[in-house]
């Protein structure tokens, strides 16, 4: 917390205060639970913890046809997603996920991974997406995600951004999926 009459004194008024990530952060908890929208617990992953070579790895339940198919129904319907005897007269020999029902796979191993309990504030997307491999039914896939660079932000001085590496792989150990993005992350201190 701030000294000398800033922080504190705003946070007795409960009024905006820019004093400390955890302050920022609870703001945010209290406007969530307004929105019924779902509130994570309190951070402890801050801007401050990331270093180059941190990594944090995920592992999720085994990917089903029936999730395949509901995707795939929604957002990509195309007959090797939706139909496994037409699958297998494909060059994948049966029934696959879309590249874009993986992407949002590995999007919930890093939030249950790491996302969920850091003090992240968002991304500006990937840089790259490539869908290395394809996924079957039946698979389970496991999230590598590796630190590659921080900065401190020069504009805004509560904040600063994480570049990691995503690596998504089979039951198998086959990679499936790579990406790349900056994450941004607020401060403890700032």
């Amino acid at each position: 917390m701030r000294a000398a009459g800033g922080c504190e004194e705003r946070q007795r008024r409960d009024t905006r205060c820019d004093g400390c990530a955890e302050w920022r952060f609870r703001i945010f908890i209290a406007q969530t639970k307004q929105s019924s929208v779902y509130a994570p617990p309190m951070p402890r992953l801050y801007f401050e913890d990331l270093h180059q070579g941190l990594t944090f790895q995920a592992s999720g339940t085994p990917v089903t046809a029936e999730a395949i198919k509901a995707f795939a129904r929604q957002f990509d319907p195309q007959p090797f997603h939706l139909d496994e005897e037409a699958a297998k007269k494909t060059p994948f020999g049966g029934l696959v996920a879309s590249g874009w029902h993986t992407a949002a796979m590995m999007m919930r191993l890093a939030v249950d991974g790491f996302l969920s309990t850091s003090a992240t504030i968002g991304s500006k997307g990937p840089d790259r997406v490539r869908f290395t491999k394809p996924v079957y039914a039946g698979d389970s896939l496991h999230l590598k995600a590796t630190v590659t660079e921080v900065k401190a932000s020069e504009t805004r001085p509560s904040q600063g951004s994480a570049y990691f590496s995503f690596e998504v792989s089979n039951q198998r150990g086959d990679v499936v999926l790579v990406s790349s993005a900056w994450i941004m992350f607020l401060k403890k201190n700032p």
